[in-house]
C-alpha cells in the first residue's frame, strides 16, 4: 500500500522561481511497494499528454519523468527544471523531461513557453493549465493550475514530483481574503500554513479518499491505496502510538508511517 496524508502538507508548490541547491529529486519510495507524499495527497502518477519538441534523444523517459540528462528522456524531450520543492532544511531543484521551446507558438494550443525555474531562455519549456480543482499539476503533469487555484505536490508511484489543483481558503477567524469554499466542501486546516486551508470534504475511516476527488481523512487517519486494485481507504494512524482499536493490528508500512488493518 501506499501512504500520503495530506494533512502531511508543509508547502504549495508553487511553480515560481525560487532559489534551491542542484539535487535532483529522486526520494519517494516508501517500502516495498508504495512511496510516500512530499506534501500532501494520495499517490497518483500524473499524466503525461503532452507530446511534440525537436530534441531527439535515445531514452525512455516520457513528458513529465523524473531525469536528471537529456539523453534519459524520449525522442523529441528534454530533461528541464520544472520546480523547486522547498523544505525545511534544503530546496530541491525538479528536473523533468519536456518539451524544449522559444515561444508560445512552439507549444500547443493553450500553452505557455516559459522557465520559472532559472528565468533562462534555454531551460524553457510547454506549460498546459489546469482549470479544474482536484485535478493533476506540476512538473510530472507539466501543467499549471490557473486563477487561485494552487498545486499540492505528491509523489507518484514512479517518484516524481506531481500535484492536484486545489483551492486555498479562509480559516476561520482568518480573513486574508481568499475564496469561498463551493457548498458541497469545507475549508480544512490541512496545509499546515497559519490561516489558510484547503476546499475539500472530510471523510471517515473505511471511507474513500484522494486528493483527485478532494476526499481527505481524519486527522488520527491516513489515505492508503491498494495497487492491487488502485482503491484508497482512511486507515487508522498508528505511527506514534503503535496502538489500534480493537481488532486492528498496528502494521508498518515504512518507517515513517504504520497502520491498522
Amino acid at each position: 500500500m501506499m501512504g500520503l496524508g495530506l494533512r502531511l502538507a508543509a508547502c504549495l508548490l508553487l511553480l515560481a522561481a525560487c532559489g534551491g541547491d542542484d539535487d535532483k529529486n529522486t526520494s519517494g519510495a516508501a517500502g516495498a511497494a508504495g512511496g510516500s507524499a512530499g506534501a500532501g495527497g494520495r499517490a497518483s502518477a500524473a499524466g503525461s499528454g503532452n507530446s511534440g519538441g525537436s530534441s531527439a534523444n535515445g531514452g525512455n523517459g516520457e513528458e513529465g519523468a523524473d531525469c536528471s540528462s537529456d539523453t534519459e528522456c524520449g525522442s523529441g524531450l528534454k530533461c528541464l527544471p520544472g520546480a523547486v520543492l522547498q523544505g525545511q532544511s534544503r530546496s530541491l531543484l525538479i528536473k523533468v523531461c519536456a518539451r524544449s521551446c522559444t515561444q508560445d507558438g512552439d507549444c500547443m494550443s493553450g500553452e505557455s513557453c516559459t522557465s520559472d525555474v532559472t528565468r533562462q531562455p534555454k531551460d524553457a519549456l510547454c506549460w498546459s493549465t489546469t482549470t479544474e480543482a482536484f485535478k493533476p499539476c506540476g512538473p510530472a503533469d507539466t501543467s499549471k493550475c490557473a486563477g487561485s487555484l494552487e498545486c499540492l505536490p505528491v509523489i507518484t508511484e514512479t517518484g516524481s514530483v506531481g500535484g492536484f489543483c486545489v483551492q486555498p481558503c479562509d480559516l476561520p477567524g482568518s480573513s486574508s481574503g481568499l475564496p469561498a469554499c463551493p457548498s458541497e466542501l469545507s475549508c480544512l486546516d490541512e496545509l499546515d500554513i497559519e490561516g489558510v486551508g484547503l476546499c475539500a470534504k472530510s471523510v471517515g475511516r473505511g471511507q474513500t479518499c484522494g486528493p483527485e476527488i478532494g476526499a481527505i481523512c481524519g486527522a488520527q487517519d491516513v489515505c492508503l491505496t491498494d495497487p492491487k486494485d488502485n482503491s484508497s481507504l482512511c486507515y487508522q494512524d498508528c505511527t506514534m502510538t503503535k496502538m489500534c482499536e480493537t481488532g486492528k493490528t498496528c502494521m508498518e508500512l515504512d518507517p515513517e508511517l504504520s497502520y491498522c488493518e
